[in-house]
């Protein structure tokens, strides 16, 4: 996530790290990544372990996304996700960086915003 982190803060973005989500439901889920720069929020999570918890993140990252089309949601899994992750995935049309190679990742995480 570092180099991500360089790459988006080399591009003006504001970056907040393990920040809560500012929604209304009462949770402790922390988006891992949140890049901001003029009306754009780029949220980055990564999928862990505990499927509950990655399918809270999810519709987490949903409802942000549809409420403002300036949030974009990414997410990042180090291993190929459970099939209900990844349904839950194109459903809300979430990006999805499947890789445990940072230099992977970044190019992936720049084709993508290059194509927003």
């Amino acid at each position: 996530m570092e180099s991500v982190s360089d790459y988006l803060t080399n591009l003006d973005y504001k970056l907040s790290f393990n920040e809560k989500s500012d929604t209304n439901i009462t949770t402790d889920t922390l988006f891992d990544l949140v890049a901001r720069k003029e009306n754009q929020t780029l949220i980055f999570v990564i999928l862990t372990s505990r499927l509950q918890q990655d399918i809270e993140l999810l519709y987490q990252m949903e409802m942000l996304h549809s409420s403002d089309a300036n949030v974009i949601p990414i997410v990042l899994s180090l291993e190929e996700p459970e099939q209900l992750i990844l349904n839950i995935l194109l459903k809300f049309k979430i990006f999805l960086i499947v890789s445990d190679n940072a230099k992977e990742i970044l190019e992936k995480t720049k084709r993508y915003l290059n194509h927003i």
